[in-house]
């Protein structure tokens, strides 16, 4: 879709909230909370995404996300459902390629030249040039870059 269709849908119908997020978002996707960006990131242009920064989401530069993937900085309060349990933020280095319908959940950091796999759901941190895939998410190589 070109920019022009994304302008409409989050300048005129406020998809998205056109204050709060000031780049380019699929209007299928949901994107909220407090976001830092490195270059080259837009989250949630891809398709069925679901970035909830709550908590906080701090991206290096050049990520990639997958259509469909999740991103979840805060829990549910178990004894009030209602309320957020606030933990540090999530932390995506630089380089990293996030595979389609992945799921990020909270207190994680990923480490630059990341690969996530698609479908992963990554509970626990994952350090720099790895490739993690599974449920929940587990290295299984190095990434190997030059």
């Amino acid at each position: 879709m070109a920019i022009r269709g994304y302008w409409i849908f989050q300048r005129i119908l406020n998809v998205n909230g056109a204050r709060a997020i000031p780049w380019p978002v699929h209007f299928t996707s949901r994107v909220s909370g407090k976001i830092t960006l490195g270059d080259m990131v837009s989250p949630g242009m891809m398709p069925g995404c679901y970035i909830n920064a709550m908590a906080g989401i701090e991206f290096g530069s050049n990520v990639w996300i997958g259509p469909g993937s999740k991103i979840i900085s805060a829990n549910h309060d178990p004894a009030d459902l209602e309320c957020h349990l606030m933990t540090k933020p999530i932390r995506i280095g630089s380089n990293v390629w996030i595979g389609a319908n992945a799921i990020i959940l909270p207190n994680v950091e990923i480490g630059n030249n990341v690969i996530i796999g698609a479908g992963s759901v990554v509970t626990r941190d994952i350090p720099d040039c790895k490739v993690a895939v599974g449920n929940p998410a587990r290295v299984i190589k190095e990434n190997k870059v030059t």
